[in-house]
């Protein structure tokens, strides 16, 4: 009798979870969804900083102060791949924008993005320091609103 009870108590908690929130269209526009971004730089270095959303995301729009979570990848201008959170052991970033945690270019460049989407985000040299012009991927996976 107890195990015809514990077979009952099973299927009922497999139906509530089977009954859950219908969110499966929204999971396709998840950003954990996204592979690793490939990036092919132009001919010609940048001569100012060029911001291009490459997947509009559908989420609240990130702002100065902002607590974020991305996924990067940055390259050079001969292609390789210079920076990334991609297999790196670590995992994305989380840090506040606005702060000082990356470029400036690179942090206005993130500025505006929204939550689920992929900007490639053009750094001409003056503005990446040593680094020669810098081909950024950003998806934006979470953020934390400013209080």
């Amino acid at each position: 009798m107890k195990f015809l009870g514990l077979i009952a108590l099973i299927c009922v908690v497999l139906g509530i979870v089977a009954c859950g929130d219908d969110s499966s269209s929204a999971e396709a526009e998840k950003p954990e969804k996204l592979t690793k971004p490939e990036i092919d730089p132009p001919r010609a270095p940048p001569e100012e900083v060029v911001i291009e959303d490459l997947i509009e995301g559908s989420g609240e729009e990130a702002e100065v102060g902002d607590t974020i979570t991305i996924h990067y990848r940055a390259v050079g201008q001969d292609g390789k791949e210079l920076f990334s959170s991609w297999g790196n052991g670590f995992g994305p970033d989380t840090v506040e924008l606005g702060v000082g945690e990356y470029f400036p270019a690179l942090e206005e460049g993130i500025e505006g993005m929204k939550v689920g989407g992929r900007r490639e985000i053009l750094i001409p040299s003056d503005l990446a320091f040593k680094h020669g012009p810098l081909y950024y991927a950003i998806d934006l996976r979470q953020l934390g609103k400013a209080p």
